[in-house]
Order: structure tokens, then sequence, then C-alpha cells
């Protein structure tokens, strides 16, 4: 998943399997963009996750382009 252009992953399953993936790539240094049609269920995931403010991590309801601020060796 981690590669220098933007990689989009579909993930098929609950949404506990979403934040796991989430959570790892979070470990890793990854800003992650979480396309859902429910944004209350991925609520304060960002803090919990990373425990102080959500800067990288993004609940959209859409499916806008995200902007490639960082590259593979250094992720935003």
């Amino acid at each position: 998943m981690f590669r220098p252009e933007p990689t989009r992953v579909v993930l098929v399953g609950g949404v506990w399997a979403g934040q796991l993936v989430a959570f790892r790539a979070l470990a890793l240094g990854a800003r992650v963009v979480v396309v859902t049609a429910d944004p209350t269920t991925w609520t304060g995931f960002g803090p919990a996750a990373l425990g102080r403010a959500a800067d990288r991590v993004e609940v959209r309801v859409d499916g806008r382009p995200v902007p490639a601020a960082g590259t593979a060796g250094s992720p935003p």
C-alpha cells in the first residue's frame, strides 16, 4: 500500500476491519483518508488512534480527489 504515488484501497468488511487497517497504516506514518457513507462510525477515531488532534485522519462522504502532499519516504 505504500508507494510514491497515492494508493486507493478498498476494504470489504465491517468498520472494525477498516479501523484496524487504518490504525496500522497510521502506525507506519501514513495519512489516512476514509470515504464512507456513514461518517459517524469514524467519529473520534483519529484522536483515539493518535492520542492528539486528528491531523492525519480525514473522513469524507464524497469521492473528491485526495491531494497528495507526501511521498513514500516522507508521508505528511
